[in-house]
């Protein structure tokens, strides 16, 4: 499935750059859509079954760390180029994205091939399109996303609040400390409890949300953009592994389906949200206190997270403890 969703992904970038009409734009963005599902769930569902459930927040951190690093760069390289405004520096920019990615796809089919032969299947595939243990971790995400999705759609507008020329530099400052992020937070996750850390992040996204909603300045902009990505992958990269932890082997892939489900469900619900209600005459600035209330709302959650952590534990020592030595 990686391999195939890396290939996907090489056909919709060079489809970007063939393509004469938004409609035909909106339909490479759906493919584009279906094909990043597709590879970033296998990734994340490699990532915890390669992984001892001890260290499976270090392992998240890890993978979570290398996308972060092109976050970190190309949304400036992105938006430098739409001041270029020609269709020859768009071309050159999806041609390398393909052959980027067709160079990922060669590195998953040969984890694919290492996987089927050291270590064939034994247990069947859960069935079904949602992983019921693993919806709490999950609403966390969404409710967080919402957040980051209104961010990610309008930070044009709230850098124009802060009186900031690029707004790609936001991304630059937000993946930046995302690395950061999930390089401690894996791990501390792992150490301190999935649940507790979820809270430090959401903690630190309400005050980069609140950042940008009431700074108006480059300062703030800049404080609001990293406050933000930490507390994103701090709580990001303990929810995911904490997911992964209540279920069963066979389970792994549908709830990380479900999980990253919900966090694109929320990045989309919230970039129309903020829309929608700007229409209706809310102002940005009290859109986004909104949005940092909510995150402060989503630690409401951590004790139901905590108990789900303390049973999984349970589990994985009593399934170890069953094993043969």
């Amino acid at each position: 499935m990686l391999a195939v969703g890396q290939i996907t992904l090489s056909f919709a970038l060079i489809c970007y750059a063939v393509s004469g009409t938004i409609l035909h734009i909106y339909i490479v963005r759906a493919l584009h859509g279906v094909a990043w599902a597709l590879a970033t769930v296998a990734i994340m569902t490699v990532v915890v079954q390669r992984s001892p459930p001890s260290r499976v927040g270090e392992g998240l951190g890890y993978y979570n760390m290398v996308t972060s690093s092109a976050m970190m760069v190309f949304p400036a390289v992105g938006s430098a180029l739409v001041a270029v405004g020609t269709r020859d520096a768009y071309g050159f920019l999806f041609v390398v994205a393909c052959i980027l990615n067709l160079t990922a796809g060669a590195v998953a089919f040969s984890i694919w091939h290492a996987d089927s032969s050291e270590h064939p299947s034994s247990t069947k595939p859960a069935t079904g399109l949602i992983s019921r243990p693993s919806l709490r971790p999950t609403l966390s995400i969404f409710l967080l996303s919402l957040g980051f999705g209104a961010v990610l759609s309008y930070s044009p507008a709230i850098a124009l609040i802060h009186h900031v020329d690029n707004p790609g530099l936001y991304f630059t400052w937000f993946a930046g400390t995302m690395m950061l992020g999930y390089g401690i937070g894996g791990t501390l996750s792992d150490r301190r409890g999935h649940g507790s850390i979820s809270a430090l992040g959401c903690g630190s996204m309400a005050v980069g949300l609140l950042a940008a909603a009431l700074g108006d300045s480059p300062l703030t902009y800049a404080i609001s953009a990293c406050a933000l990505g930490f507390g994103l992958s701090v709580a990001n990269v303990a929810l995911n592994a904490l997911c992964s932890l209540v279920v069963t082997d066979s389970e792994e892939a549908r709830a990380m389906a479900t999980y990253s489900a919900g966090m694109d469900g929320g990045i989309m619900v919230g970039s129309f949200g903020i829309a929608i209600l700007l229409y209706a005459g809310f102002g940005l600035p009290v859109i986004l206190l909104m949005l940092a209330g909510l995150s402060v709302v989503t630690v409401l959650n951590t004790p139901s997270l905590r108990r789900m952590e303390t049973m999984s534990k349970e589990r994985h020592t009593v399934s170890e403890s069953a094993e043969p030595a």
